[in-house]
């Protein structure tokens, strides 16, 4: 069976354990200068970070002025896609329809000029250009309000910046962010740093032993194979093999549905203490048996193992239940939640040498 990446690079993994990775990659991995100088900034400094310090705190702490402005950039990207009716996936169109409309209007008359102003790499140019039209400022304001993008939101308003003079001219930061987005810039000056790459691996021609054995996590279980690891030019794949169980009950006119979606592994090292990244993860289903919703989540991983490596070890990132109650008489919304299960499961690949 043939598979292949698309060309981009990305995180697929928990952000501390990327970022573990990223300190214990295999000797002589390449990694990608991130575009921008905020992000280059922020990218040097994550892996200057001292042991035990949380590291989206610490970047706020030195480099303000740099995390602020990746996170307007990123929170000024979902508004591009917004004003076209994209939901991306923060949801920032999709459960937003009220003030999303409301910004579409405002846009269109406002021209095309400031769809290409949005463009511009330097974040502070384009809240400039936005506080120059009231009415578009105040509407662009109220959808990160709706969005929960407080950093545009009170950037826009003009009540969270201040000037920062060890940044240079024209630099601004914002007050204060939320935990949420400062985790934000912390991701995106590790995913900055992934190379863009396309891996093309046949996965018949594996390069470790099928796994006969697997785990078992959690209640209810969930039972997790290593089906195979391929090994590429410029890095690897490792599949999973994951059933979970699916549940249907009704009682009257009630009905209850239970699903399992495992979260996929966070983590993965060799038998020489080197980390790899997870950069992209893909799903393909392989059918139900008997209430157990079968797939095969493909892992895509960077670098390649270290040559001296014999050994995979592979962790899980645990998985989460979702239910959902409703009534088929009465019309009233249906009641969801979503419980989270920690795991500390592990699986080993033999490497075929």
């Amino acid at each position: 069976m043939e598979l292949a990446t698309s060309a981009r690079s990305a995180l697929a993994m928990p952000l501390d354990s990327a970022i573990a990775a990223l300190r214990n990659l295999p000797p002589g991995t390449s990694l990608r200068e991130p575009e921008t100088p905020d992000l280059r900034l922020l990218a040097e400094a994550v892996r200057a970070v001292p042991e035990g310090r949380d590291v989206a705190e610490w970047l706020w702490q030195h480099h303000p002025s740099a995390v602020s402005a990746t996170v307007l950039r990123a929170q000024l990207a979902a508004l591009s896609r917004a004003i076209v009716g994209f939901s991306g996936a923060a949801w920032e169109s999709v459960f937003a329809p009220e003030a999303g409309l409301k910004l579409a209007g405002v846009s269109n008359s406002a021209g095309g000029r400031w769809r290409s102003v949005l463009r511009h790499s330097d974040a502070v140019a384009v809240l400039d250009y936005l506080r120059e039209d009231a009415e578009l400022c105040e509407a662009v304001a109220e959808w990160a309000d709706t969005v929960e993008y407080g950093a545009l939101a009170h950037a826009l308003r003009s009540t969270g910046l201040l000037e920062d003079p060890t940044a240079g001219r024209g630099v601004e930061r914002l007050r204060m962010l939320r935990d949420d987005e400062l985790r934000l810039a912390t991701t995106m000056a590790v995913a900055a740093q992934v190379p863009a790459m396309a891996i093309e691996l046949n996965l018949d021609d594996v390069v470790a032993h099928r796994q006969t054995a697997g785990v078992r996590e959690g209640v209810p279980v969930v039972e997790l194979v290593l089906d195979s690891v391929a090994v590429g030019d410029w890095g690897f794949a490792v599949a999973v093999v994951v059933r979970a169980p699916e549940d249907v009950h009704r009682t009257g006119t009630s009905i209850s549905i239970r699903s399992i979606r495992w979260n996929g592994l966070a983590r993965i090292s060799d038998d020489l203490g080197h980390e790899y990244l997870i950069v992209d993860r893909e799903h393909y289903p392989l059918g139900a048996e008997a209430g157990q919703g079968k797939e095969s989540v493909v892992h895509w991983c960077y670098p390649k193992p270290h040559p001296d490596a014999t050994s995979l070890y592979v962790e899980s990132a645990g998985h989460r239940v979702e239910s959902m109650s409703f009534d088929t008489v009465e019309e009233a919304w249906p009641t969801r939640s979503i419980t989270q299960v920690e795991s500390a499961s592990v699986l080993k690949a033999s490497l075929v040498r």
